[in-house]
């Protein structure tokens, strides 16, 4: 696990994400193996410097929901990171934001994810009008810990192109978007 998290560390400069990215795709069996040592590697990462294997090894984890560290560390995560680099891996990136959600959910408090999340779909945005799968989570949460001024900047964003290729946006997402929308709209 050490050797991983100091190619994380040698490779995250914007020269060599694309090594990164294929250096973590690769190393699957070290993170089934060394599961245990995963939150000792995000204490040694930086989310800002480090944002696409900060990702992988969250991603990664294993935990029960709700796990008050998992949360503390996805939301330093995810108002932190670098969007060039979780741009590089949107898959990745939507997955933990999805566990995010759900630990919030599980732990009974969504308004720990909200501001996360909003930061985390602006993140993975290439541009202001494109649709990621991160805004309908956002917006569940919105609507779950009643706060409907919270998406209302999100909310009033024009959304013209949905670009899968780019954040693997899938016409669920656009579904779920139109409809906690709506609902946040009429909440409001």
């Amino acid at each position: 696990m050490e050797g991983l998290v100091a190619q994380v560390v040698a490779l995250s400069n914007p020269n060599d994400i694309n090594q990164l990215l294929t250096t973590l795709k690769s190393s699957e069996a070290v993170f089934t193996q060394n599961y245990q040592h995963i939150a000792a590697a995000l204490q040694t990462l930086d989310p800002v410097q480090h944002s696409l294997g900060f990702g992988y090894y969250l991603g990664k984890g294993n935990l029960q929901a709700p796990d008050v560290a998992f949360i503390d560390n996805a939301a330093r995560f995810f108002t932190l990171c670098d969007p060039a680099q979780i741009q590089a891996a949107p898959d990745v990136f939507c997955a933990v934001a999805k566990k995010l959600k759900e630990h919030v959910l599980a732990a009974g408090s969504p308004r720990r994810g909200i501001l996360p999340l909003r930061c985390g779909l602006r993140a993975l945005q290439p541009a202001p009008e494109v649709l990621t799968p991160l805004h309908a989570d956002f917006f569940q949460l919105c609507l779950l810990s009643r706060c409907y001024n919270a998406a209302a900047e999100v909310l009033g964003q024009d959304i013209y192109d949905v670009s899968p290729a780019a954040t693997t946006c899938t016409p669920t997402d656009l579904f779920l978007y139109c409809y906690y929308g709506g609902m946040l709209a009429i909440g409001e």
